[in-house]
């Protein structure tokens, strides 16, 4: 059953953070990371095999409890969201919503 998978990437506040989120996300959906040099802010390129995109720390503090995320917040269409979402949740990670 296809569905949409909703995520919540919070900014990367150490290389310890990168390196979980590019591991999650390319076991997750296939996706290949390059880091780039020589830039002012770590910046990794992301190839989805489609749309493409970047992780980066971000140069903001983390927001106090209670309020909204600094976080880029995405939601990508998968053709199996049981699978997806199985593989998440097997990697350690929480699906917030299901399929409506």
């Amino acid at each position: 059953m296809g569905g949409t998978i909703g995520s919540s990437i919070a900014p990367g506040k150490s290389l310890s953070y990168r390196e979980r989120a590019i591991s999650f996300c390319s076991q997750v959906f296939g996706w290949k990371f390059d880091s780039v040099k020589g830039l002012p802010v770590p910046y990794v390129r992301i190839e989805t095999g489609g749309s493409r995109g970047g992780l980066l720390k971000r140069p903001a503090k983390t927001p106090p409890m209670q309020c909204g995320t600094n976080a880029f917040v995405c939601s990508l269409e998968v053709e199996d969201f049981d699978e997806t979402a199985k593989i998440i949740e097997q990697l350690g990670g929480v699906v917030d919503l299901g399929p409506e």
